[in-house]
């Protein structure tokens, strides 16, 4: 457990400070369910959308890449688990972050009574998921992870943006469904086989003190920042974030 401990320390760290970001943008979505009509909110989502993806793609790459030689560093390298395991610890991070456009929306909008039922499947889910790993495959740490992921991608990515474009959109919801899996689907892919590199590729970083690993993490950040802007340049939504940060850039 004191293993498990040192990755979840780290994790729920920057899920908590990414969270907070995200959830700051709550009370504006509100005033945008009373002021603006719903074609506008759907862009304003889709942009959003695009914004939780992309700070998902650069911090769980950045994660990944540095997680296991920070681990070794600070508390030792008897004191790590196996890059399959580290894996799937990201993987978990990535959806977790990724529902965080649709979970921001639904608070925003307070549709909370429709979800009361997703709530009691996803537990019971992944209650019954994770004692299958660890009864059927006598998986350890494992079959946590694995019965957190099985109940995500089974509930929570379809069920919450359904939730969220019937009770708050409701315009075209097979249109819109359409467009919302679409995008997923994009961001989801170059995230995804971004960490398969990674996994592959990414043992070459050694960090001896804390000041190698600001610098690292500052460098991945932005690498792993214009990457992700330059595969999607094209959409509306990229740039919709070029936009805000082009007056900043220009400042300094």
């Amino acid at each position: 457990m004191g293993i498990y401990s040192n990755y979840t320390l780290i994790i729920n760290g920057l899920t908590s400070i990414l969270n907070q970001l995200f959830n700051a943008a709550i009370s504006g979505f509100g005033n945008l369910g009373v002021t603006q009509s719903k074609k506008y909110q759907e862009k304003i989502f889709f942009d959003y959308l695009f914004i939780v993806s992309l700070s998902t793609y650069v911090i769980s790459s950045t994660l990944f890449t540095l997680v296991q030689p920070f681990v070794k560093f600070w508390f030792g390298s008897n004191l790590t688990f196996s890059k399959s395991i580290v894996f799937l610890f990201v993987v978990n991070f990535i959806f977790t972050e990724l529902r965080q456009a649709s979970l921001g929306f639904i608070a925003a909008l307070g549709i909370f009574w429709p979800m009361r039922i997703k709530a009691i499947v996803e537990a019971m889910l992944n209650l019954l998921l994770s004692l299958l790993f660890i009864l059927k495959f006598d998986l350890g740490v494992e079959a946590v992870l694995l019965g957190t992921l099985g109940s995500t991608l089974l509930v929570n990515i379809w069920w919450e943006p359904f939730i969220l474009f019937k009770y708050g959109f409701s315009n075209n919801l097979a249109k819109i469904s359409t467009k919302y899996a679409a995008k997923y689907i994009s961001y989801l892919v170059v995230i995804i086989l971004t960490q398969i590199f990674i996994f592959k590729f990414g043992d070459f970083i050694k960090i001896y003190n804390l000041w190698a690993f600001i610098i690292y993490g500052a460098v991945c950040c932005f690498i792993y920042a214009i990457i992700f802007i330059l595969l999607f340049i094209s959409t509306n939504e990229d740039q919709y974030v070029l936009n805000m940060i082009r007056p900043f850039v220009k400042s300094c």
